[in-house]
């Protein structure tokens, strides 16, 4: 039975955690990666994918004799054990063994988030009834704010309502006195540790990773629905969620929600709520797809879509967008955050390789004049914008000059992307600077990591 296990000594929870908690006992944190879900067969003849038949498991057992039997929940690493086996085995079927993999952990995050908003609407609805009493500071009954408690004997019986047993876990010697205004943390609640997620985050913040596993840190995030989703995690499994999003989102899936609200973040007009609605009546009119988080695959027409826990893709996104004649695609990741994966300057955590410098010292700004000249402004009109430097182009500089020191220099990455994300210019005219200039050759590699991962070109 799924189980709240609440720290030593603990007396109450606040009402904020109470929908988190819910959520993660119900759908625990799974380990990142994908595993095996089952085995189809492709016939390379009719370029056809069909379901195993008796007499092919047969085949395939004759196969892999020598293997353990195959068995769904292997990874990616203990498959191509099998694969290699079956390339190499004389006797074996015309078609080909293909698998269908599924991830538990980004599934349950997903299930996770649309289980926390729904018992935080359900949280208040009991409150409100008299089914779930609040207390306030003064521990008088309360309507239920945030910061409100719950004592942990009613806990137990709201959450034995969702078939959820609440224990404490018993003191150990390392264990450390709670006192009577301390909350699920072993803190007050102005006292814990609190972070404020990115809908569209880039890494998992350093303060957070220096923290014991262990230690409870409240979060909050603003969504599609205007609201800020806010909760309790272990910092073990805030950090498991993080990375599970940021994952995710590499790959170009975005939850309806998170889709509206970077939407609404980078475009004036709609906010969270209203793109969120957009994008549902999209999806109802046929325009838009939307895909299942678990298999990923395209709802069907009648198919109800959930903005918290159904998927919308970039490329299906851009795709409605061309279609609908806006004049602009899903917003590409920042040129901030652009810097933060390449080159350190603002993420905490260390760069990936893939968008690693040529040129550390990036290039002077006499060299971005230049290479730019006919985007935007002429060589000469450059000049003056790199001098004053507007925020748009401060997050493209690699080092500050200095009078008489140094002088400052840049990242034509980071402006080619500030460029095509202001709509200041076309991303193939960007491209074909970065194949045309010498001094941006040495660049290009990293503009084509940048335009393939963030840009959608029709």
């Amino acid at each position: 039975m799924p189980e709240i296990v609440l720290p030593a000594g603990a007396e109450h929870v606040t009402v904020e955690e109470i929908p988190a908690l819910l959520a993660l006992a119900l759908f625990p944190l799974k380990s990142p990666g994908r595993v095996l879900s089952y085995i189809t067969k492709y016939d390379p003849l009719s370029l056809q994918g069909l379901p195993l038949a008796p007499g092919d498991e047969t085949l395939l057992s004759q196969v892999w004799h020598a293997l353990p039997p195959w068995q769904s929940g292997i990874t990616d690493a203990e498959w191509s054990t099998y694969a290699e086996a079956f390339n190499a085995a004389e006797a074996r079927p015309d078609w080909v063994p293909m698998p269908v993999w599924r991830n538990d952990a980004q599934n349950a995050s997903v299930l996770r988030a649309d289980a926390e908003e729904q018992h935080r609407r359900t949280l208040a609805d009991a409150i409100a009834m008299g089914e779930l009493v609040a207390l306030s500071h003064a521990r008088l009954p309360s309507r239920g704010f945030p910061g409100d408690i719950v004592l942990v004997d009613a806990l137990a019986a709201y959450a034995a309502r969702y078939e959820v047993t609440v224990r404490v876990a018993e003191p150990t010697a390392q264990a450390q006195p709670v006192t009577a205004v301390a909350s699920l943390g072993g803190a007050p609640v102005d006292q814990r540790p609190h972070f404020v997620t990115e809908v569209r985050p880039q890494s998992v913040p350093a303060a957070l990773l220096r923290l014991n596993p262990d230690t409870f840190v409240s979060f909050e995030v603003t969504m599609g629905r205007e609201q800020k989703s806010c909760g309790a995690f272990r910092a073990r499994d805030y950090i498991a969620d993080i990375e599970t999003r940021i994952e995710r989102q590499a790959q170009g899936f975005f939850t309806v929600n998170e889709a509206a609200q970077v939407l609404a973040d980078e475009r004036q007009g709609l906010n969270g709520l209203g793109w969120a609605l957009r994008l549902l009546q999209a999806y109802a009119d046929g325009e838009l797809a939307i895909r299942d988080a678990g298999t990923r695959l395209r709802l069907v027409k009648g198919e109800r879509a959930n903005d918290y826990c159904h998927l919308v893709k970039v490329p299906d996104l851009n795709a409605w967008f061309l279609k609908s004649d806006t004049g602009y695609g899903f917003p590409t990741a920042s040129p901030s955050e652009l810097q933060s994966k390449s080159t350190g300057v603002i993420s905490e955590s260390p760069p990936p390789k893939s968008g690693a410098l040529p040129n550390e010292k990036g290039l002077s700004t006499k060299d971005i004049a230049n290479c730019f000249d006919g985007l935007h402004w002429s060589e000469v009109k450059w000049k003056k914008p790199l001098g004053d430097k507007p925020k748009w182009l401060r997050a493209c500089i690699v080092q500050q000059g200095a009078r008489g020191v140094c002088e400052t220099r840049w990242n034509p990455v980071l402006i080619g992307a500030a460029l095509v994300a202001g709509q200041k210019a076309q991303a193939r005219s960007v491209r074909a600077k970065f194949q045309t200039k010498h001094q941006l050759k040495p660049w290009l590699d990293a503009w084509k990591t940048y335009e393939s991962e963030n840009i959608y070109i029709p």
